[in-house]
């Protein structure tokens, strides 16, 4: 079983080969872990996108504004 740590290596070794990178966010953990980590490596490069639509709650669409601001 890979450790975590390698995990980690192999996910920043492929963002910096991906150059300029959109990540789909929804405010949960993954995505939100997926967003730090490229804009970790890649900086400005890197930008979340969140679609808004009448289905989102807008709770939920300030949760996920607040925890991208926060990263």
């Amino acid at each position: 079983m890979s450790q975590p740590g390698t995990k980690l290596a192999a996910l920043r070794t492929v963002l910096k080969g991906a150059g300029p990178l959109l990540v789909a966010y929804s405010g949960g953990a993954d995505s939100t872990f997926l967003l730090a980590e490229a804009v970790e490596v890649l900086g400005d490069a890197a930008l979340g996108i969140l679609a808004d639509s009448p289905s989102l709650p807008r709770s939920a669409l300030a949760r996920a504004l607040k925890t991208a601001k926060d990263c």
